[in-house]
C-alpha cells in the first residue's frame, strides 16, 4: 500500500466556502486527476464532498467499503491528491476544486449501494446543469440517445415530459456529511 508522508498543512483553506452546502466540480478535471479510473472519479468527488483536509476514513479498505468500490487507484495517491496518512493509516482528502463548473448539493449518491458507473452516469449528466442554475433538472434536449438511455436506467434520475430530474438534488442535503 501507498502511504504519504506529507504532513497536513492549511494552503488553500481561504479559497473554501464552507457556509456553502454546494460541492463543486469540474468532470473533466475529475476524470484527467484520476487518470480515467472510474473508482478515482468517485474517491475525488467524495474527497470533494467531505471537503480539504478531512478524513475520509479509518482506513483504506473502510473507505472502499463506504464507497463500495473494489480498489484504491495508485494515481490518486501518488499524487497526493488523497492523502494514506503514516502513522494512523487515515485516508484524508488534499483535494481541492479551482474550476467551478458544475455542483451538487446532496452528496448522499456517493455512498449509494449501486455499480459506480451510475454514480459516475449521474454526476456527468449532473455537470450539464449551469453552475448558476439553481434547479434540480436539465432538458433532455441537452442529451445524446445514449445519455437518454442513461438517464432512464440510473436510479438516481427521473424523466419527466421534456426534462430530467435529478432526485438527490431535490432533496437539499439533509444527510450527515
Amino acid at each position: 500500500m501507498l502511504v504519504s508522508s506529507k504532513k497536513l498543512d492549511m494552503t488553500g483553506m481561504d479559497k473554501i466556502n464552507m457556509k456553502s452546502n454546494k460541492t463543486y466540480y469540474s468532470w473533466y478535471k475529475l476524470k484527467k486527476d484520476a487518470g480515467g479510473h472510474p473508482e478515482g472519479i468517485l474517491i475525488l468527488t467524495y474527497a470533494l464532498y467531505k471537503r480539504y483536509n478531512t478524513i475520509l476514513s479509518k482506513n483504506t479498505q473502510q473507505l472502499c467499503k463506504k464507497l463500495h468500490i473494489e480498489k484504491i487507484p495508485a494515481k490518486i495517491i501518488k499524487e497526493n491528491r488523497v492523502i494514506v496518512s503514516y502513522e494512523f493509516k487515515e485516508v484524508i482528502s488534499h483535494y481541492m476544486c479551482n474550476e467551478e463548473q458544475s455542483y451538487f448539493t446532496n452528496g448522499s449518491f456517493l455512498t449509494a449501494i449501486c455499480p459506480v458507473r451510475k454514480k459516475l452516469e449521474y454526476l456527468f449528466l449532473l455537470s450539464m446543469r449551469p453552475a448558476n442554475d439553481l434547479s434540480a433538472r436539465i432538458p433532455l434536449k441537452f442529451l445524446t440517445q445514449e445519455q437518454i438511455i442513461w438517464a432512464i436506467n440510473n436510479p438516481f434520475i427521473k424523466t419527466i415530459e421534456d426534462k430530467i430530474v435529478f432526485v438527490p438534488e431535490l432533496t437539499r442535503n439533509k444527510g450527515e456529511k
